[in-house]
């Protein structure tokens, strides 16, 4: 059963739902639906009030549960705590939840194994900015290590110039040098629509 009391915004632990890892599978969509009134131009999630049947089983009048969590939590925003990789999250019924996740299923009804911010913002839950994806897309489809100091993806200074490297397809790696920046930007540039590296977008 979906309802217990645990089902406001509540304090999570570490980020243990990992991005190669196949989260539990969520309520239905006309729960989610029941739960959260979602803005698709702001990508946020806002609290409904709850009816008391999501309360059922709880020791004592489910009228009363529904009542006291309404007045806490309705109509404030939900999952927005911000995870350590960057995601927002919250616990619904107790179990922590994934924002992006939880409002794919709302709009669409179904659960991929990975879904994948398109501008690399991992905070933007607009519904535009969303996409199913595969390991190989997700993995593509990422900003900037810590240690790259060039500020180009996939570049990084050696021996007097720019080495860049990329992985194909077949996860074959490749790399050429060059003598500036400039050179070594456009080359990993061009490679990227070579091997079908997806384009950076921002959602409308």
């Amino acid at each position: 059963h979906y309802a217990r009391r645990r089902c406001g915004q509540g304090r999570l632990g570490s980020d243990r739902i990992g991005i190669d890892m196949k989260p539990a599978p969520l309520p239905t969509k006309e729960y989610l639906n029941l739960c959260f009134r979602y803005e698709p131009w702001s990508g946020n999630l806002f609290w409904r009030r709850r009816p008391s049947e999501h309360f059922a089983g709880e020791g004592h009048r489910p009228e009363w549960a529904a009542k006291g969590w309404n007045v806490r939590y309705a109509g404030s925003r939900a999952l927005s705590s911000v995870m350590a990789k960057g995601y927002l999250s919250g616990s619904l019924n107790g179990r922590h939840v994934l924002a992006h996740r939880v409002i794919w299923k709302m709009v669409h009804g179904s659960e991929p194994d990975l879904i994948d911010h398109k501008n690399r913002d991992k905070s933007d839950n607009r519904i535009g900015n969303l996409r199913p994806a595969d390991k190989r897309l997700n993995g593509r489809n990422t900003g900037l290590y810590r240690t790259n100091t060039s500020g180009v993806s996939g570049v990084s200074g050696r021996a007097g110039g720019f080495q860049a490297a990329i992985r194909d397809s077949t996860g074959k790696r490749k790399t050429k040098w060059f003598r500036t920046l400039p050179e070594a930007a456009a080359w990993r540039s061009d490679m990227e629509r070579q091997c079908g590296f997806p384009t950076v977008e921002i959602a409308a």
